[in-house]
């Protein structure tokens, strides 16, 4: 009889008391669960905006390595404007060189 007043109650509906608590405790075990994921996902979130500003501030310094090696091949090339400077500096170098050796015979 009590099995019958049982089913009749569950098709309704109702559970046992038993049922019920062990339904509540997982209840309570899923929130923990759910907090504690939650705090490793701000967790990863902190960590993933920590290693993007980083990885922005590698490729910035990697731009500027690439740069600076730019400057420093462009620099080792030597055009005809560059070489037509240096002989002029060399020629105006000699030319005081040669100079200031030299007393002048009358006034000018």
């Amino acid at each position: 009889m009590l099995k019958i007043i049982g089913n009749i109650l569950g098709k309704i509906g109702y559970v046992s008391a038993i049922d019920y608590d062990v339904a509540m405790y997982e209840n309570i075990k899923m929130q923990q669960e759910i907090g504690k994921l939650s705090k490793k996902c701000e967790d990863f979130e902190r960590i993933n905006k920590q290693i993007a500003d980083e990885m922005r501030h590698l490729v910035d310094e990697n731009n500027s390595l690439w740069d600076m090696l730019d400057d420093m091949k462009s620099s080792e090339t030597f055009g005809k404007e560059q070489y037509t400077s240096t002989i002029e500096d060399i020629k105006d170098m000699l030319t005081d060189e040669m100079m200031k050796d030299f007393k002048p015979i009358g006034d000018a």
